[in-house]
């Protein structure tokens, strides 16, 4: 039998280690509980998205490729590349709806403020997107 002074004090920082990873972990779990969504909370802000009004112009069509090469094609009605075409926005009108953007991620606030800037409104997928995956995200 080994003495208590040569036992190797392994299993007691592992034990504290553990303690540590146990706790941290469980006020993450809380953080995360607490941002949790409810149905209707999530409900509410996919209207949002819905029912966004903006004013669109002729900057915000794109058709052809961009200054890093990606073909981008927005689902503006005349432009063709939007399905169903009746569901796309109308250059130089009040349109409603956020316009999908392949890979994209913006709020109706953001949408918004890059639609005033000259954006592209939107991004249809496209087979070339899906090989490339997220290389394949216009920043415009």
């Amino acid at each position: 039998m080994i003495s208590p002074q040569l036992q190797p004090s392994y299993p007691r920082k592992w034990t504290r280690a553990l303690l540590v990873l146990v706790v941290a972990f469980g006020f993450h779990a809380d953080f995360c509980l607490a941002q949790s969504l409810t149905r209707a909370e999530s409900l509410k802000i996919a209207e949002s998205f819905i029912q966004h009004r903006w004013h669109s112009s002729a900057k915000n069509v794109r058709h052809g490729k961009d200054a890093d090469g990606i073909e981008v094609h927005t689902p503006d009605r005349d432009g063709g590349h939007g399905n169903p075409l009746s569901e796309c926005w109308v250059p130089d009108a009040e349109n409603t709806g956020v316009a999908y953007k392949w890979g994209g991620n913006d709020s109706p606030k953001s949408f918004s403020a890059g639609i005033r800037t000259g954006k592209a409104a939107g991004d249809v997928y496209t087979s070339e997107k899906r090989r490339r995956g997220g290389q394949a995200v216009s920043g415009n």
